[in-house]
């Protein structure tokens, strides 16, 4: 006889475990030179204003002045970059998923051969 103690957990293998990087809409420096100059301009003052600190500290100090300088900057100068919608997703598709709806719905109310087959190509397409 063998006897097995057995402990069951949960996979955490797919669980992130830090934060999420922060996006910025950096193309607002390379269209418009005037906010490129303002850029340039508030990151030079801020660093100014975080000399003390800057001379003080470590390697690991200068990183985080430098890294909280530039992302007070950047999302007080361009703010966050909106995700993108998905292109694929245009008026055509809408249309055929409509179409496939409507051919399941007649399938649903009567299921003939001809029906069933209408439905099964028209959720190929869509």
């Amino acid at each position: 006889m063998v006897r097995v103690k057995y402990r069951q957990r949960i996979n955490l293998a797919n669980q992130h475990k830090g934060k999420t990087q922060r996006m910025y809409d950096g193309s607002k420096l390379k269209v418009n030179e005037e906010q490129k100059e303002e850029y340039k301009r508030k990151v030079a003052q801020k660093f100014k204003g975080n000399k003390e600190e800057w001379d003080k500290g470590d390697c690991e100090e200068k990183w985080k002045v430098f890294k909280q300088t530039l992302q007070s900057v950047n999302e007080e100068m361009l703010g966050k970059d909106r995700e993108k919608r998905k292109e694929w997703f245009d008026q055509e598709r809408k249309e055929a998923i409509a179409e496939r709806n409507e051919a399941r719905a007649k399938m649903v109310q009567r299921k003939t051969r001809q029906t069933v087959e209408e439905y099964n190509r028209k959720r190929r397409f869509a």
